[in-house]
């Protein structure tokens, strides 16, 4: 896929950026230490974001394209307003990717300048493993994920990250538990990060958690 387009919006039900971070790959784009990418994350993007996202715009790009990937939990009718002149009359060279949930309805306005489009995204599988690899010493804990990292499977990580994720949430109380196991969230939620918005390799981000989350039984 070329991108020939200046925006796109992207569905996801979990609002993950790993998909389209696997497409910008796919298009020669770098997404380890590239200055000219630029991830957010709102909970409510609102007016004043808006406007913030269009004075990054107009900056000049350092590798010749400046790509936005927006993750958005909720967007006001005035921030998408605000967005209306930027998407229609871009600054060249400049492409925005909005990730929203199905269901969030964007103004016809706005919707019409956005080409929609569709990538693969890491789902959730319980595949029994994240207890094991909890359990697991750190020496130890290299089998389990050795697959994904000789196959460098960024979508496989992040759906084995979501996994440990999901179990982890489901045993600790998060008010009083102070110890492994809240260490051991942080950390894991830490490499997912890392995985997602800074385009870590699949080897660093696994190896982080190796070394990093706690024995938790």
């Amino acid at each position: 896929m070329e991108l020939n387009h200046h925006a796109y919006l992207v569905r996801s039900p979990s609002l993950s950026h790993a998909g389209v971070l696997s497409l910008l790959e796919r298009e020669g784009v770098s997404v380890m230490g590239n200055p000219d990418l630029l991830i957010r994350q709102y909970d409510s993007l609102g007016v004043d974001d808006a406007r913030g996202l269009k004075s990054e715009a107009i900056l000049k790009p350092v590798t010749g394209k400046r790509m936005f990937v927006l993750s958005v939990g909720a967007i006001t009718a005035e921030a998408q307003n605000a967005l209306l002149k930027l998407f229609e009359e871009p600054t060249a060279h400049t492409h925005f990717f909005l990730i929203l949930r199905p269901g969030i309805t964007l103004l016809p306005t706005l919707a019409s300048r956005l080409s929609e489009l569709t990538v693969l995204e890491a789902e959730h599988v319980d595949s029994g493993l994240a207890p094991r690899f909890l359990k697991a010493y750190p020496s130890e804990r290299a089998t389990y994920v050795a697959e994904l990292i000789d196959a460098g499977d960024r979508l496989g990580t992040e759906a084995f990250l979501n996994e440990l994720l999901t179990f982890l949430r489901t045993k600790i109380d998060l008010v009083k538990d102070s110890g492994e196991g809240r260490a051991a969230l942080d950390a894991v939620v830490t490499a997912r990060r890392l995985l997602i918005e800074k385009g870590t390799s699949v080897k660093q981000a696994l190896e982080y958690v190796i070394a990093a989350v706690p024995r938790y039984t």
